[in-house]
This record gives structure tokens, C-alpha cells and sequence, in this order.
């Protein structure tokens, strides 16, 4: 009998998940540089990255997120988390990434599934909801306004690069 991995992955705990992908990272030698966990308080929104070239977050590397829940992945928490990518961003702690990938293996809701399927709209949708959906999720106790370098982050980062599941392979 063949092993169902989907239904261990959805077992793992979060810490768990986490090194499942940086071990996954791991044989993606000929994709990857080098790649590093980065899980934990205090990862601005990186829980596991890979980086293309050794200027790891300098150059371009891709950001896979991690989320182990008990349900599919809710939109409020992929705008969140995707936005924390902006903030950290626009204050200079790294360039944008490459490509984000939601790791959530019980899924995402229809909607973060629409808004990944239309990138244009999934821009959009970020400036119209900062203020009632994000600026005050992304710092405890505080709220962080859309400012010209976050709003210039989001026009610059390229949505077409955000999957949930499986990446389409690059060519």
C-alpha cells in the first residue's frame, strides 16, 4: 500500500512543515543556491526562503510560507501575510521575492484561490483593503498605513509570482 502523503502533511505540526520544505529545498540544488529557515517571532513574514544566487536576499530568492491549520488558509490571513513581505520591504530589510508560495496543506478558500488566479486584481485588492483588512494586523498593537514605499512595494512586486500548492515549474 503506498503512503498518503498529503494526509502526513496535513498531520505535521507548523515547526514540522517548516523543515519538511527546507528539507525539500534541500535537493532543489540545480533551483537554488542556498536556502534558510527563518520561522519563528521576528521572521518578517519568511518562514522558510531560497535564495537563487549567493546574494540571497539581495538578488532574487522565492518565499515559502507555511501555514498549518485546522481549516483551508482564510483570505484575511493570506492578505496578512503577504503584506508583511511589503512592509519588511519597503523598510529595506530585503528586496521583494521572486515568487511567494503559500505552503498550507489543507488548502486556501475560494477567494485567495480567485485573487491568486487574477494577479491584477489581487494588486488591487491590497491597496483598496490596507486600512480595514491589514495595516492593523501586521505589528501587535499598532497600525501601519499604507505609506508610498509599501504602496510602491505592491506595485512593484510581481502577483503573477504568488502560488498556493504546487508551483508551476520555471522555464
Amino acid at each position: 500500500m503506498r503512503p498518503n502523503y498529503a494526509v502526513q502533511l496535513t498531520a505535521l505540526p507548523n515547526e514540522r512543515l517548516e523543515a519538511f520544505v527546507n528539507d525539500w529545498l534541500a535537493n532543489r540544488t540545480k533551483d537554488y543556491n542556498s536556502h534558510e529557515r527563518w520561522s519563528g517571532t521576528g521572521d518578517m513574514g519568511r518562514d522558510v526562503v531560497a535564495y537563487v544566487t549567493d546574494q540571497r536576499h539581495e538578488g532574487p530568492w522565492d518565499n515559502f510560507q507555511c501555514k498549518q491549520l485546522g481549516a483551508r488558509l482564510s483570505e484575511k490571513a493570506a492578505f496578512v501575510e503577504l503584506g508583511k513581505i511589503f512592509m519588511h520591504a519597503a523598510k529595506g530589510e530585503y528586496t521583494l521575492p521572486r515568487s511567494y508560495t503559500f505552503v498550507a496543506p489543507r488548502g486556501v478558500v475560494r477567494n485567495v484561490q480567485a485573487f491568486i488566479a487574477h494577479p491584477e486584481r489581487f494588486r488591487q485588492a491590497f491597496l483598496d483593503r490596507w486600512a480595514t483588512d491589514i495595516a492593523g494586523e501586521l505589528v501587535e498593537n499598532a497600525t501601519v498605513p499604507l505609506s508610498e514605499e509599501i504602496r510602491s512595494a505592491i506595485n512593484a512586486f510581481d502577483f503573477t509570482q504568488v502560488f498556493s500548492g504546487r508551483r508551476p515549474s520555471r522555464r
